[in-house]
């Protein structure tokens, strides 16, 4: 088999949303050099699996035959060392699937990213129009990245890794399994994490709205948690841990739990703002500033 190195390239004044529809793929989305909107990729030569075009707003990239695995290749010899790395070395080889989409700053659409499996990585963007994930096992790394609308993670199991994120609308992590990390992340509208087992941890975590967790299993651990509006704890079984910014005073809390410690008051008188858990099992601990 001969593959060959593609690249596609679309006016960004005639996109308004990028849309992924792939398998197995590692995904790329990182800033361009220039004005226009790259896809690059490597495909078989002589039987293309790929369908790159641009129509109706629409930027398209998708995999022909759905469910096929993509092959394992050496490199090349036409592409340069600093082609597809995805941070592998030389030695290493390449995948023949392997995408990358380069976006230039005045792009103001959206973002549509779906694959079986594989793995997306979004980072150095600023995101106008929205950005969401949709797979089904895989994982998802977004990092440095600034949104002006929401971001959304619809998946079955894979792991999520968010950093450096400044959102202004909400953000939602909805997961069967896998773990969810998000570190120095500033969310201007609600956080919204659904999901039946794996972990939660966040680190310097400022949400201006309401943070609702909703889980079967796994434990949620938030240090330096700095909360606008309410926080909503429901469970069935897993520890929660959360260390917050401010003080016991500024909030109204009600906590429910049948086993496990809690070092919540049922119900307790304070501020504005809200905690509500209900839990089946687990421990609750809440740290509160003094």
């Amino acid at each position: 088999m001969k593959y060959e190195t593609k690249t596609y390239i679309a006016d960004t004044e005639d996109v308004q949303k990028i849309v992924l529809d792939l398998t197995e793929e590692d995904i790329q989305i990182v800033p361009a050099e220039d004005e226009h909107i790259t896809v690059e990729y490597i495909d078989l030569a002589e039987d293309p699996q790929y369908v790159v075009k641009s129509e109706n707003g629409l930027l398209r990239v998708e995999h022909r035959n759905r469910g096929i695995s993509g092959k394992m290749i050496i490199m090349p010899p036409v592409l340069t060392k600093d082609s597809f790395r995805f941070g592998r070395t030389d030695e290493q080889k390449y995948r023949y699937g392997d995408i990358v989409v380069r976006v230039p700053e005045s792009y103001t659409g959206g973002y549509n990213l779906g694959y079986t499996s594989g793995s997306a990585d979004v980072e150095n963007i600023h995101v106008v129009g929205g950005l969401e994930f949709d797979l089904t096992s895989g994982d998802v790394k977004v990092s440095n990245v600034t949104c002006d609308q929401s971001l959304r993670v619809d998946m079955t199991s894979g792991d999520v890794q968010i950093s450096a994120l400044s959102i202004d609308g909400d953000l939602h992590i909805g997961s069967t399994s896998g773990d969810v990390s998000l570190e120095n992340v500033g969310i201007g509208g609600n956080l919204n994490l659904d999901a039946t087992s794996g972990g939660c941890y966040a680190n310097q975590l400022t949400v201006t709205g309401t943070v609702s967790t909703d889980t079967t299993s796994g434990d949620i651990s938030m240090e330096g948690l700095t909360l606008g509006t309410a926080m909503n704890v429901s469970g069935t079984s897993g520890d929660v841990y959360v260390s917050l910014t401010d003080e016991m005073k500024e909030y109204k809390i009600k906590a429910d739990t049948l086993s496990g410690s809690c070092n919540l008051p049922a119900d307790y008188s304070g501020g504005a703002k809200k905690i509500s858990v209900d839990t089946t099992s687990g421990n609750i601990d809440f740290n509160f500033a003094e």
